[in-house]
């Protein structure tokens, strides 16, 4: 999730008297600046699928919003796959909204979670959906382009996001046809539903290698609420 500024418009400098001549200076096109969107609670965030520069909420002389806050939003899955009334969570779980209306190109985003004066969200800040299934590829071409160093020098291999056992079984094949004794797999339980499938990713995983558990503590609190981070943990221990 990234958005970029416009470039700002040419500024004149007010012509400066000297005491025996005059002299005048323009100020040029400035390079752009990383800005962050102030979100209150009860505030709109519209995340499009267009990777155009996003930009702050339009207020009017008396401060109500306008037009709400935009930001790009770089995981096309997320039009498709999410729902109205699921949970969003943007910058480690600083900042909680709720989907509030869903198209094909954009969605709206009602922030329900922010300090009292307000939450400043930066660019390239993850965005966690603990409610939404999305179908995301178990592997990327860049993932299969390593297993290939992988296979052959390391001695284990973790699979991120583990979610179900279609993953697991995909990285099993994947290692197996580019080497006899495939390294250990290491599952890195980061999301509510990797935690709810833990038992089938287990037994889908030891069937061909040493197998290990990660509790991915940050994300995991994010997805399944920090209150419940000490009682998931000790379930998956």
């Amino acid at each position: 999730m990234t958005w970029r500024p416009s470039i700002l418009s040419t500024l004149s400098v007010p012509t400066t008297w000297c005491t025996t001549w005059r002299c005048a200076a323009e100020v040029g096109a400035l390079p752009a600046q990383e800005q962050a969107l102030l979100l209150r609670v009860g505030e709109t965030l519209v995340l499009t699928r267009d990777q155009a520069a996003g930009s702050g909420a339009l207020r009017g002389p008396d401060g109500t919003v306008v037009r709400p806050a935009r930001i790009a939003c770089t995981l096309p899955d997320v039009f498709a796959d999410v729902r109205l009334g699921q949970r969003l969570a943007f910058d480690d779980g600083k900042i909680g909204g709720v989907i509030t209306q869903v198209s094909v190109d954009a969605l709206e985003v009602r922030i329900t979670q922010a300090p009292p004066r307000g939450a400043r969200l930066r660019a390239d800040k993850g965005i966690n959906l603990p409610e939404s299934a999305l179908r995301v590829p178990h592997l990327t071409e860049e993932d299969l382009a390593n297993l290939d160093f992988i296979a052959q020098h390391a001695d284990l291999v973790g699979l991120s996001f583990a979610q179900d056992v279609d993953g697991v079984h995909l990285l099993q094949a994947a290692l197996a046809e580019r080497c006899e004794r495939p390294p250990g797999i290491l599952l890195k339980i980061e999301t509510q539903h990797g935690f709810e499938q833990l038992p089938l990713l287990l037994l889908a995983a030891m069937c061909t290698a040493p197998v290990g558990v990660m509790i991915a503590r940050g994300d995991l609190a994010v997805e399944c609420g920090y209150e419940r981070l000490a009682e998931v943990q000790e379930e998956i221990l």
